[in-house]
């Protein structure tokens, strides 16, 4: 195989959606592997990206629309944190929040840098800037051919056989209705096109000022003049303006009513996706409020999925994760959901060993959260959600086999009327012949029933095994896809034209990680002692009936 190819699960683009930096019950690493780490740019031309030499003073960028629900407020379980200030537990979700929203924007700044940098030195070499550019168009053309062939969740819902959007959460609450698995609900209380969705969002601007920028748009400019006609030119500037008018006010309106209704004690997400905010927020491990929220001042406050200004609330639209998802198929509107929250029965104690050695190293408690892997249409393995609090214990053990067998519920339901779920990125990979042989070559075929789905221990909506389905996706292949949880690092080694290859099959159970590394840390992502940590199916049988083997 070609150098280019590298023939391992993309540990680095999985781990950025760590369950260490999880939400309760939308963290659904269901995201597609190595694109999100890429800007979430609107598909048009780079070009497009630069304003005209006209604007005025320092560049910045637009304000960000946020969003907002008031929440519900319960008293958490005592062994919670019991001898916890709240007021350093008030502090802890500030730091938390903070630190994911200063995360995402130094992540947005950084590539939209590295876009402009890029995009600069291929313009130096004659030609390159226009390969890139035909290479994005294939690319376009690619993903709106496959979008063109999906469900949408009404048709998934009546049981047509196709295929369908592997990271929409409607589709995954249709297949579970049907398949008579209790799962937490949902309501679309808004959607936008993705000319809306771009124009409330906002797009980036640059300093001008800055010397670097110019040369870089310099070098850009002078790229497009040797690699394009005159003709070309005129042609590619007529089309900037051809985007579908947006009554942006009438948007707003839309965004701001959407809330209208939305009871207290629910979450807001978009159907892709939950979004970083919400994800730190519940994925704290202390807390005294179950719908946690955050007050930065009397007049601002965040939480799952939304933040009130004042008294005045809005869906948190403008959330990087989401919008890294939404462009890998934003040929259907973006819709936002609201949820209620969901209160687990058991919760798990533990340390959270990210934070070991910071002033959040405090102990905590994590919801008893689970993840099936499916490959190929069975459930081959399950994983604590939260494994550095997981347990090897006859209570854990009982709950995956239910996780097991819910889980495959959906599936067979699914696979019985001939639906199929896709994951875009893994789409676009097989576009490359050699990683499509591979692929091949290791059991990963195109059209596989491949999946992770997420459930939460509830006994609330009808969730008489004691488990709710929250959350399903991609699963867990070679180049990404579905975090692996607990079976980060457990690898599976082949060889392929004389290269060597491996993924993380996810087979059996993982309670808890391997203790040599972290969940979030791709580069500790190495075999080590599986012992107490990752069990077969037989182990884990014997163990729920009390045989310890």
């Amino acid at each position: 195989m070609g150098s280019s190819i590298v023939l391992s699960t993309s540990a680095q683009s999985q781990a950025s959606h760590s369950p260490a930096n999880a939400n309760t019950h939308e963290k659904a690493d269901t995201s597609p592997p190595s694109s999100h780490g890429s800007p979430p740019l609107r598909r048009e031309s780079i070009l497009s990206r630069f304003r005209s030499p006209t604007d005025k003073g320092k560049a910045m960028r637009r304000p960000r629309l946020r969003s907002l629900l008031p929440a519900a407020r319960q008293a958490a379980p005592s062994n919670i944190a019991p001898n916890m200030p709240k007021s350093v537990m008030e502090r802890l979700r500030q730091v938390l929040v903070g630190m994911a929203q200063m995360g995402a924007r130094s992540s947005e700044d950084k590539d939209v840098r590295n876009l402009v940098v890029g995009a600069a030195k291929l313009a130096r070499n004659p030609g390159q800037l226009r390969s890139f550019m035909e290479g994005m168009a294939q690319v376009e053309s690619a993903q709106v051919d496959e979008a063109s062939t999906w469900l949408d969740h009404t048709r998934v819902a009546a049981g047509e056989a196709g295929r369908f959007d592997a990271c929409d959460l409607r589709n995954w609450l249709a297949i579970a209705q049907r398949a008579n698995v209790p799962a937490i609900p949902a309501r679309e209380i808004a959607s936008f096109t993705a000319e809306e969705y771009s124009d409330l969002v906002g797009v980036y601007d640059l300093d001008r000022n800055s010397p670097r920028i110019a040369r870089m748009i310099d070098a850009i400019r002078q790229g497009v003049q040797n690699d394009y006609s005159p003709e070309e030119r005129a042609e590619m500037s007529a089309n900037f303006g051809d985007d579908i008018p947006v009554d942006l006010h009438d948007a707003i309106d839309r965004l701001h009513s959407a809330m209208d209704g939305v009871p207290e004690g629910w979450m807001v997400r978009s159907s892709v996706c939950g979004g970083d905010n919400l994800k730190a927020l519940a994925g704290c491990g202390v807390t005294e409020t179950f719908i946690p929220e955050v007050r930065f001042g009397p007049d601002l406050e965040v939480g799952p999925g939304w933040v009130r200004t004042g008294n005045t609330r809005r869906i948190d639209i403008a959330d990087r994760r989401t919008m890294g998802l939404y462009i890998r198929n934003d040929t259907v509107p973006i819709a936002f959901l609201a949820r209620p929250w969901v209160v687990a029965t058991r919760w798990i104690e533990g340390r959270d060993p990210h934070r070991a050695g910071t002033p959040l190293d405090i102990p905590g408690a994590w919801p008893a959260e689970w993840r099936a892997f499916v490959r190929a249409g069975k459930v081959v393995g399950v994983s604590a959600y939260y494994p550095w609090a997981g347990h090897a214990d006859q209570t854990s053990a009982q709950m995956a086999l239910k996780v097991r067998e819910l889980a495959q519920k959906m599936v067979d339901t699914a696979v019985a009327s001939q639906q199929t779920p896709r994951d875009m990125d893994a789409v676009l990979a097989r576009q490359n012949d050699q990683i499509d042989r591979a692929l091949t070559a290791f059991g990963f075929n195109d059209g596989d029933f491949d999946c992770t789905i997420d459930f939460i221990e509830s006994d609330a909506f009808g969730a008489t095994d004691g488990l709710l389905m929250l959350e399903a996706g991609p699963g867990c292949g070679m180049f990404g896809g579905g975090h692996p949880c607990g079976f980060a690092g457990d690898f599976t080694h082949a060889e392929f034209e004389g290269n060597p290859a491996r993924w993380m099959a996810c087979s059996g159970v993982a309670f808890t990680h391997m203790p040599h590394l972290l969940i979030a840390d791709p580069k500790t992502w190495v075999e080590g002692d599986k012992t107490g940590a990752i069990l077969d199916w037989a182990s884990v049988e014997a163990l729920a009936i009390g045989d310890a083997r």
